[in-house]
């Protein structure tokens, strides 16, 4: 799955071959099909397995609800930046194929679930909820757009996502 990860992570997946995943993972191509079926089925594992990986860098620790999301935020990027390859072949990817869109979707719903909980908002609530998926689509656009020019400092970044999800759902002890 690493292997699969690392070379996904760095280029299209259809310039990625069943040959070139079991290489590099040290398998033969007969495993690979044995354990995933094939490419297609690899490829949409390996991006389930990023999903848990954001979810666990992005759950913060007990505290004030805003340092919860500059944690969750800081986790976020740390994320992005890390496997910025794959962050945009993702995104990307979305538009083009409805089970990736699928994917995409249900991690925007994953993270606006973590923030509900973590910025202690009333879940019963479906503006928060909105609001919230919206701004992770945001995100997702406004870090994108910093993978490829790099116009802010990653702080700048952080800061600037924090000041657009407060403008539009300010949080309770806030006003």
């Amino acid at each position: 799955m690493a292997a699969a990860q690392r070379l996904f992570g760095t280029r299209p997946d259809g310039d990625v071959t069943v040959d070139a995943i079991a290489a590099a993972a040290g398998a033969s191509r007969a495993l690979v099909y044995r354990y995933f079926g094939g490419k297609r089925a690899l490829y949409l594992h390996a991006l389930l397995a990023a999903v848990d990986d954001l979810a666990r860098v992005i759950e913060p620790p007990p505290g004030p609800p805003l340092s919860r999301l500059r944690f969750a935020v800081s986790g976020y990027l740390d994320f992005a930046e890390r496997h910025a390859h794959g962050y945009v072949a993702l995104l990307r990817g979305a538009t083009q194929n409805a089970e990736v869109a699928e994917i995409v979707g249900r991690t925007r719903e994953l993270i606006a679930e973590l923030a509900l909980e973590g910025l202690e908002l009333d879940r019963s609530r479906p503006r928060p909820r909105l609001l919230l998926v919206g701004w992770v689509a945001a995100a997702e656009a406004m870090t994108l757009h910093w993978l490829e020019h790099r116009g802010l400092s990653r702080d700048e970044l952080a800061e600037l996502l924090i000041e657009n999800l407060l403008a539009i759902l300010p949080l309770p002890d806030q006003g």
